[in-house]
């Protein structure tokens, strides 16, 4: 997977080298994210999921799709969780903080005749590198036995994800728009803004 992961970093980076030579518009986003979906129910947000992302639009017109524009990119971010679990007369607290670096490849097409208004899709594949602070409470046999069958103990966790979304983006003047996403990834709702260079 680690190996993809980097096939595929090398390929867009040639892609987005290229466009910029040819003079492609670029778009930088910021945006915070609402619901936790890359941890389970379990865990409560206390950073919620922040993402910058940078977008090459550079196949208009693609696969002789009129309107339909592909652009490569990347996002990187960060967020944090707690838990606490019980294990019979051991209880552990959590505490996680993970770095979360992808590739995000968008398609934009435009379904509402609304001037200055973007509508588009667009996919995440990433990986996650994270690390955990655990305080274990209770009777130090239990907590033996507990940490020997429990994943949530261990120094560092994470690994690869994968993510979707829609999103529109309405652009205020040439170069600032606000955009709103919906979908699966890190947050099911991010919130934000962009600037087009």
């Amino acid at each position: 997977m680690k190996r993809l992961f980097l096939l595929c970093i090398l390929a867009t980076t040639g892609l987005i080298s290229q466009a910029q030579y040819n003079a492609m518009p670029s778009v930088v986003s910021l945006t915070i994210g609402i619901g936790n979906l890359h941890y389970g129910k379990d865990y409560q947000t206390t950073v919620p999921p922040m993402m910058a992302s940078y977008e090459l639009e550079c196949m208009p017109d693609a696969f002789g799709a009129k309107g339909l524009t592909i652009g490569f990119g990347g996002s990187a971010g960060f967020m944090a969780v707690r838990s606490t679990t019980v294990y019979g007369t051991a209880v552990l607290h959590s505490n996680i903080s993970e770095m979360l670096v992808a590739l995000k490849v968008t398609g934009h097409y435009q379904l509402l005749p609304i001037d200055d208004l973007d509508t588009y899709g667009a996919v995440l594949l990433g990986w996650g590198i994270a690390g955990s602070v655990n305080n274990w409470e209770g009777d130090p046999e239990t907590i033996a036995i507990a940490k020997s069958i429990s994943r949530e103990h261990l120094e560092n966790i994470g690994g690869p994800f994968f993510g979707f979304m829609a999103g529109c983006r309405y652009w205020f003047t040439k170069q600032l728009a606000g955009n709103v996403e919906i979908g699966y990834g890190p947050a099911f709702l991010n919130i934000g803004g962009s600037y087009r260079f």
